[in-house]
């Protein structure tokens, strides 16, 4: 800080999350009832409150999306169902058209769920670089039974073709990427 009040809450669910496309335009997606809904933006403080149903929904509640962009392909992931069931899960699909494109749901979907008492009701999801600069990473939360918070799991990410696979879900120790030479 200091931080500056810059804008008033717009009134669009929970769950924001901020996808910058190559060219510098900004979009926000956000949880709704009927799923995952996309909004233009016009500045990091500026979102258009008409949005775009993005066909990312789980039948129930469907929240926490993030989108990542790789080999020209737009990958969202997104959770669903009650955060305490044991379907609590993380999915994804893919558009070929840009980040408000028409997006399918790939069928090795789910790519995160457990339901044993260590690291259930996984869900949310965002994404990071390893600290070689290549690998990529998911970082979501889960439960342990026992334990009355949320932990942080942080798997490696992986790729083939336009499936998207979660090396996970661990709940050990993983080795670290090696720093970039």
């Amino acid at each position: 800080g200091p931080f500056n009040y810059a804008t008033d809450n717009i009134g669009l669910t929970i769950d924001g999350s901020v996808f910058i496309e190559d060219d510098g335009t900004w979009y926000f997606t956000r949880a709704d009832g009927e799923g995952i809904m996309g909004h233009e933006m016009n500045s990091p403080t500026d979102i258009n409150p008409i949005g775009k149903n993005l066909n990312a929904y789980m039948g129930h509640w469907t929240e926490g999306s993030m989108i990542i962009k790789r080999d020209g392909r737009y990958y969202m992931t997104y959770t669903g169902n009650h955060f305490e069931s044991s379907g609590y899960r993380v999915n994804y699909s893919v558009s070929e058209e840009g980040p408000f494109g028409e997006y399918s749901k790939p069928s090795n979907n789910p790519i995160l769920i457990n339901d044993r008492d260590k690291s259930h009701a996984l869900g949310h999801s965002s994404f990071v670089y390893g600290p070689d600069l290549d690998s990529m990473y998911i970082a979501y939360h889960s439960y342990i039974t026992g334990k009355p918070h949320r932990v942080l799991n942080i798997d490696r990410l992986s790729f083939n073709g336009r499936r998207m696979y979660v090396n996970g879900p661990t709940w050990f120790d993983m080795p670290v990427a090696k720093l970039p030479s």
